[in-house]
């Protein structure tokens, strides 16, 4: 298994110089084609088009040309960034929703990289990472803000919880579990009931093994502190410079609301998350 094509979203927030480093470091890592894609959308003015007639117009102009400089420098960027690289890449950009259009164009490729979100998202000119993976049908890799170097060579953290998401990120992952030297399948879970989640957890690492990834099984009894907390501590502990783990939440007509440990883990976390749904 390997991945053939990435998709990095490109924007133009300060991180996201070291972003397109991370995915061209992958993609490189990986023989991967690299695909940049940027998304914007004019912003409608909030006026009152009856007593402000004549400047709506002029609002409107101004703020569809906002919205091409904007994407127009996400290109340049993204550009500049991957020139002379060992790598193919391509260039996606369009006047459109951000989430809407990574959704549709993500048919190309096999992994999606996404900045973490800055705070309330925009669809004008930001994704929404729920909706995403809600949506579109493809693991995602989540980079926190100045990480350039790619999670290959070293540890990883699988955080396995017995669920069809979890499978799903485990198997989707496998690319990446096989250029990392070491994976960890963690289990936190309840007294009553870590004999089974021992079982489980020797099941996934068997399961990896048969795709030549060297496992192996860690459980514990969850305490007082959180899961998001203890799962950190534990990547700390081990080394690990990538957490894979099942996106879990709701959905609300088209906004995907993430469960407690998937929303904590995106907001804390200092290393990158795959997640798949």
């Amino acid at each position: 298994m390997t991945y053939a094509a990435l998709m990095v979203y490109v924007d133009i927030r300060e991180d996201a110089p070291a972003r397109i480093k991370f995915a061209g470091n992958l993609a490189e890592a990986c023989g991967a084609t690299l695909i940049g894609i940027g998304g914007n959308l004019p912003e409608m003015p909030s006026v009152d088009p009856y007593g402000m007639g004549a400047m709506v117009g002029e609002l409107m102009t101004l703020e569809h040309d906002r919205a091409e400089s904007a994407l127009h420098d996400a290109e340049h960027k993204f550009q500049e960034l991957v020139e002379g690289k060992p790598f193919k890449s391509e260039w996606r950009g369009a006047l459109a929703y951000p989430g809407s259009l990574i959704t549709r164009e993500s048919r190309a490729a096999d992994l999606l990289i996404l900045g973490r979100e800055a705070g309330p998202t925009y669809p004008y000119n930001e994704p929404n990472i729920g909706d995403i993976l809600l949506t579109s049908g493809r693991p995602l890799l989540i980079v926190p803000q100045g990480l350039e170097k790619a999670p290959v060579g070293g540890t990883v953290i699988v955080a396995w919880k017995e669920t069809k998401e979890s499978r799903r990120a485990t198997h989707d992952a496998l690319p990446l579990l096989q250029q990392n030297s070491e994976t960890i399948v963690v289990e936190l879970t309840e007294k009553d009931n870590i004999d089974e989640a021992k079982r489980q957890t020797e099941d996934v690492v068997t399961f990896l093994g048969r795709h030549k990834v060297k496992a192996t099984a860690y459980t514990e009894i969850l305490g007082e502190k959180s899961a998001p907390e203890r799962l950190q501590e534990i990547a700390r502990e081990k080394g690990a410079h990538l957490i894979v783990m099942g996106g879990y939440g709701h959905a609300r007509l088209r906004e995907w609301t993430f469960g407690g440990v998937t929303r904590d883990l995106l907001r804390t976390c200092p290393i990158p998350i795959f997640l798949a749904h």
